[in-house]
């Protein structure tokens, strides 16, 4: 059985959001504790509780760390969770092309899908290296 769109971005905005609370829970910081990064490539994770120093192998990825933090990949997984809770219940396929035969104008394969589903797909095309992903799901141009 093949996974439904829908099922398939909120298995993916679990994922993330698993993957920060392992990240909170090794670093032992506050979710909203601001991260931040200074030019010797330390990761300060800085929390009332703990200022936490991590070495990265270079201030490049020390900036990258520090921008990704817990709080804004949280952030994003809400506003991902907030964008399929707005689109789920319009995500038909409004046309698939007749068949050629058919003198159809709309033939040929084209396929017309509803804006809430276009805007699905192309939330799920961050997830498509995932092997769950389906590649009719990809938005084209």
């Amino acid at each position: 059985m093949s996974t439904s769109l829908i099922d398939f971005l909120l298995a993916r905005i679990a994922e993330d959001e698993s993957f920060v609370q392992r990240i909170i829970a090794a670093t032992y910081c506050d979710h909203n504790a601001e991260w931040r990064c200074d030019s010797s490539a330390v990761l300060s994770i800085g929390d009332e509780k703990l200022d936490s120093l991590i070495p990265t192998c270079c201030a490049v990825v020390g900036d990258f760390a520090a921008r990704f933090d817990p709080a804004r990949i949280l952030a994003e997984c809400a506003a991902k969770r907030a964008v399929v809770e707005l689109h789920e219940g319009e995500i038909q396929i409004i046309h698939t092309g007749a068949s050629a035969m058919s003198g159809d104008p709309l033939a040929h394969g084209l396929v017309i899908k509803s804006e809430g589903r276009v805007i699905l797909e192309a939330l799920a095309t961050v997830y498509s290296s995932h092997p769950e992903y389906q590649s009719d799901w990809a938005v084209t141009a």
